[in-house]
């Protein structure tokens, strides 16, 4: 992050340094057993990137963890810059590089509060997954302003955002947490508004139009990483959010659809892998599943 750090960007800064080499087995599914979130959202990023024209020239992956997306995004014959903080991220993309050589992939370890494009070049394509989470709001809208800055019109930034509809959903302390919150009602409507809309883009609409900003609470309960707040935001929010700094959402796309409460896929591992995964191939892009994902990824492009 920046080089002046608060103690939730160094929490993070120290989970991801030692987890780099089991973010890159989850990255090119050896982590068996378990859904794969990460393959997930880079799938879902280059859907969007597979449906511009012309192709993305020049793409930011903030974020990038172990270079699978930058180095898909290569693949597809543009220049692709993966950007991560942690050290250790850089150098399993750089392994990867090695075994997998593109030539318009660049790795470069450091905060995205210091990087700034090539002079004169504009950004096709920014993608964030598992990142604004770890980005307080204030600095969020910074990165947004500085976002639209280096997108050229029709450009498109790609964010992935823990899925705050799915607290209701989840039936555990994420729940519990809301109820004290105040904000099941609220959650409740926007997962309708999602669920019932005729298409894509009248959900995202009245979504947005509904969403109104909700209290962030100052602790989660821990959920497999080691950081004492991370952000989550409804689809809504985050549209509204974005439409602020020059950004319309496109598309919401539903990452790790939960069949059952998490409290139960511990019994049942496995139906709970092969029915998310096997969603995940035949709807990748079903609005209506939203509410029930852990996560989404959402196409905003440059207006």
């Amino acid at each position: 992050m920046s080089s002046t750090r608060s103690s939730q960007q160094d929490e993070t800064l120290d989970y991801f340094r030692a987890g780099a080499e089991a973010w890159r087995k989850s990255a090119i599914g050896e982590a068996q057993g378990e859904v794969n979130v990460i393959a997930q959202r880079i799938e879902a990023v280059l859907r969007v990137a597979r449906r511009m024209n012309p192709a993305p020239g020049l793409s930011l992956d903030v974020g990038c963890g172990t270079g699978q997306l930058s180095l898909a995004l290569a693949a597809m014959g543009g220049e692709a810059v993966g950007l991560d903080f942690a050290p250790e991220m850089i150098e399993q993309c750089t392994i990867g590089l090695k075994k997998d050589p593109q030539p318009g992939v660049s790795f470069i370890q450091g905060s995205i509060f210091d990087y700034g494009p090539p002079a004169g070049r504009s950004l096709d394509l920014i993608s964030a997954l598992g990142f604004i989470e770890y980005v307080s709001p204030d600095e969020l809208e910074q990165l947004l302003v500085r976002f639209r800055k280096w997108l050229r019109p029709g450009g498109f930034c790609v964010l992935g955002s823990r899925n705050r509809l799915f607290n209701l959903f989840s039936l555990n302390r994420f729940t519990q947490l809301e109820r004290g919150l105040g904000t099941i009602e609220a959650l409740l409507n926007e997962s309708l508004l999602l669920a019932m809309a005729k298409d894509p883009t009248s959900a995202l609409k009245a979504a947005m139009d509904a969403a109104t900003p909700l209290p962030q609470p100052e602790v989660h309960p821990e959920a497999g990483v080691t950081v004492t707040q991370r952000y989550q935001y409804t689809p809504g929010e985050l549209a509204a959010l974005t439409g602020r700094f020059g950004f319309r959402a496109v598309s919401a796309a539903p990452v790790h659809y939960h069949p059952m409460p998490p409290a139960v896929k511990g019994d049942r591992g496995a139906f709970h892998l092969d029915y998310s995964e096997a969603l995940f191939a035949a709807a990748p892009e079903d609005v209506r599943l939203v509410p029930q994902a852990s996560t989404f990824v959402m196409a905003l492009e440059a207006v």
